[in-house]
C-alpha cells in the first residue's frame, strides 16, 4: 500500500517546520517529538487489490460540508 504522512492540511507553520531536521542545534529528544507529531497528524493509505480499491483518509480537519466523493468508473 501507499501511505502519506503529515496530514496537517490548511494549518499554519510551526517554528520547527522552519528548522532543518538534522541541525546540530537540535537535540535528539526534539527530533523524536517531531516524528511523534508526524504520526499524530494522521496517515492516509491507498490499497489496490485484485477485487477492490480502498482509500483511507484522515479527514478530521474538515467538516462534513467540505467533503465530497466522486467515483468515475473506467
Amino acid at each position: 500500500p501507499s501511505r502519506l504522512f503529515d496530514q496537517f492540511f490548511g494549518e499554519g507553520l510551526l517554528e520547527y517546520d522552519l528548522l532543518p531536521l538534522f541541525s546540530s542545534t537540535i537535540s535528539p529528544y526534539y527530533r523524536q517529538s517531531l516524528f511523534r507529531s508526524v504520526l499524530e497528524s494522521g496517515i492516509s493509505e491507498v490499497r489496490s487489490d485484485r477485487d477492490k480499491f480502498t482509500i483511507m483518509l484522515d479527514v478530521k480537519h474538515f467538516s462534513p460540508e467540505d467533503l465530497s466523493v466522486k467515483i468515475i468508473d473506467d
